[in-house]
């Protein structure tokens, strides 16, 4: 099932709601999901857009994130939600390195808190990120396509138990659009270094 089409009730927007929207949304308005998409995509264009695709991937995934409320930590992000009117910003939370982190922290906790196999500590996952930062080029590359490959296993394993379903997101057209601009970038930078002497 489509992200888009399985949150109604969550708006895209970040924009102020009135008070009866916020008291109408309940915990059974806002059904989780995962952004799930087949891993050998993840990693492909992951190497081909670089980090440019993969701030689009992790865009999805926090918007996924956000139209869910938190998953299991719905209760926490709907009261902050109705004292408020915060929720998380799924457009900084992909532009700020940092969060890829938060990321992967939040996927472990669902998968433990689901029963389905996870991937390890998440500060291992992230060094390889930050590691693959100081690699020469396209070494670098190819350590962060393989960065959030398991990250992406674990999410597409819990969009199947809640789902019930091995159904994954197709290719769409802005993600066409982020990963031509990530090769373009990718092959500027390759052209610059050949030109270097």
């Amino acid at each position: 099932m489509n992200i888009e089409e399985g949150v109604e009730a969550s708006p895209d927007s970040e924009d102020e709601h009135d008070d009866d929207t916020a008291s109408k949304t309940d915990e059974t308005e806002l059904p989780a999901v995962w952004y799930a998409v087949p891993t050998w995509r993840l990693w492909l264009f992951s190497l081909v857009g670089g980090a440019v695709y993969q701030a689009y991937w992790m865009y999805r995934c926090w918007h996924a994130f956000r139209a869910s409320m938190g998953y299991s930590e719905r209760a926490r992000w709907l009261a902050r939600y109705q004292q408020n009117g915060f929720r998380p910003s799924a457009f900084w939370r992909a532009a700020l390195f940092l969060y890829s982190y938060c990321w992967l922290a939040v996927v472990r906790r669902e998968a433990r808190s689901c029963g389905v196999k996870g991937f390890g500590p998440p500060w291992l996952w992230f060094g390889l990120q930050l590691f693959s930062l100081s690699l020469p080029w396209g070494w670098n590359l190819l350590g962060l396509s393989l960065a959030f490959l398991p990250v992406q296993l674990t999410m597409n394993r819990l969009h199947d138990q809640l789902s019930g379903n091995r159904a994954r997101e197709p290719v769409t057209a802005s993600e066409l659009c982020w990963l031509a601009l990530g090769l373009l970038l990718v092959a500027k930078a390759a052209a610059e270094l050949r030109a270097l002497p």
